[in-house]
Formats: C-alpha cells, structure tokens, sequence
C-alpha cells in the first residue's frame, strides 16, 4: 500500500510539474504574443506617420511643380509680348489666339497686350519712310508687278513699307491688282510694319474706317468685294 501511495505521490508530482511547465510555456506565449502586437502596432504607426510624410512631399512637389509651370508659362508669354512689339506677325497673332482661349490663365492680360499693340500701329506715322534700295542699275519704273512683288520678298522687313508705297503709287497698276497686293500682305506677311502700311493703302481703297491691324475685317472685305472691283 504504501508503495502504491508513493507511487501515486509521484505521478501526481509529475502531473503538477507538466502542469505548471505547461502554464509557464503558455503565459511565455502570451508574453511573446503582446510583445509581437506591441511591435506590430508600432510598425503601423511609423507606416501611417511615413505616409503622411509622403503626401507632405507629393503636395510639396506638385505645388513646386505648378509654380514652375506658371514660371514657364510667363516667361512664354512675355517673349510672345516682346516679340509683337517688336514686328513679329506670329507672336501678334498668338496673343489674339490666347484672348480667346476662356481656358488660359493669362487671356486677359493677352487681350490687353494685343489691343495696345493694336493700338500702336494705328498712330499717324512720326517720320517718313526710308528710300527702296534698288540694286545697283535698276529702273524701278521698268518692273513689272511680278518682278517688283519677287524683290519684295527678297528685302529686309524695314524696307517693306517703302515698297508697298511704291506700289501703290504706281500709276500702270490697276486698283485690283494694287488690292490684290495689299491683301496678300495682310494675309500671309510676318512684318506687323508692312501689314500696318499694307492696312494704311487697304483702308483709302474701301468705305470701312478700322485700325490699321484690323486684318480680320479687311480679308472679309476683300472676299467679299473683290469680284465687283473691275479697275
């Protein structure tokens, strides 16, 4: 009997120890388990913290990038204004394209660039034209109006205008041709000085009183007229 006791002592012992083992591997679990949250809610938080930082950068970039744009943009539109004022058809005509444009940011400032433009050609000339420089031999009343529209292309901007008030001062060229001359150059010409001149010539042969620029109205003018004048 006793023997049995002692036996049964033993494994009861034994019992309580696995027991106990099994308590002190589980509570170590548990421990390993709340350290392993604690990191795992400290790992979202630096991950929120670093996107957040992110969407700091991505804002700062794109309004970097929008400033840059508008930069750009003005540097764009300042050259098109400075080279409009300085004779350049195309760069006149681009801010007419942008005072339209209800979805560019600068149109009104290119509405007020264009009309002072405008209204700068349309002033009564201070001086006098310069003199044709024909080439060496020439007799200018010999030219045909082919010759004299082919030396017109070949001349420099500034001497366009002389040009043009040759033309039409000649005596042997019929009114329509004359027109015909001035509204090509209205149409096609990159020089603001010789469409002025050209809009100057336009205007004294039609019953319409615009500015000298008015290239719209005078090409509308002629598409429409010019198969009634038989001059």
């Amino acid at each position: 009997m006793v023997t049995i006791a002692l036996s049964q002592l033993r494994e009861a012992r034994k019992e309580r120890i696995d027991a106990s083992n099994t308590l002190k591997r589980a509570q170590e679990a548990e421990n390993s388990a709340s350290e392993a949250l604690k990191i795992t809610d400290l790992l979202a938080e630096k991950n929120k913290l670093a996107e957040e930082k992110l969407k700091d950068v991505d804002s700062t970039l794109e309004k970097a990038e929008k400033k840059l744009g508008i930069i750009e943009l003005l540097i764009v539109f300042n050259t098109t204004v400075l080279n409009a004022q300085n004779d350049s058809r195309k760069s006149f005509d681009k801010l007419g394209t942008w005072m339209k444009d209800e979805k560019f940011i600068l149109a009104s400032e290119a509405f007020k660039a264009w009309t002072r433009i405008l209204d700068e050609h349309n002033q009564p000339p201070v001086k006098e034209l310069p003199p044709v420089p024909w080439p060496e031999g020439t007799a200018p009343s010999e030219l045909d109006l082919s010759a004299l529209k082919s030396y017109y292309k070949s001349i420099n901007w500034y001497f366009r205008p002389s040009i043009i008030k040759y033309i039409y001062e000649r005596k042997d060229f019929s009114r329509y041709e004359k027109m015909e001359f001035m509204a090509d150059i209205i149409k096609n010409d990159d020089s603001l000085r010789a469409v002025e001149y050209a809009g100057r010539c336009f205007e004294k042969e039609t019953s319409l009183k615009k500015k000298t620029l008015a290239i719209t109205e005078y090409l509308n003018w002629w598409e429409e007229n010019k198969d009634k004048i038989d001059e």
